[in-house]
């Protein structure tokens, strides 16, 4: 499978915890707190949205996730759109 073209999600830029400065890409208000590889692969599972977890992978801009809460995820969002997911 060819992963060009997929999005990377990790869970800093969901984390209501973490400033923008940290990681975090969308609303304190949407955000949730700690989420996870595991939470995030769930949530695409019951979309039915194709993607691929990476567990050992690193978010550079916080140190601190390199212990704590490691990984991401690729996300085919144009198959997602195409389906009529999103």
């Amino acid at each position: 499978m060819v992963y060009k073209s997929f999005s990377a999600i990790y869970p800093n830029y969901l984390d209501s915890d973490k400033t923008v400065k940290r990681g975090r890409r969308i609303g304190a208000k949407d955000a949730v707190p700690e989420p996870n590889v595991q939470d995030i692969h769930e949530a695409l599972v019951s979309l039915n949205v194709r993607h691929v977890v990476q567990p050992h992978k690193l978010y550079s801009r916080d140190a601190t996730s390199h212990w704590d809460n490691p990984g991401r995820v690729l996300v085919d969002l144009e198959g997602a759109v195409e389906s009529g997911v999103m």
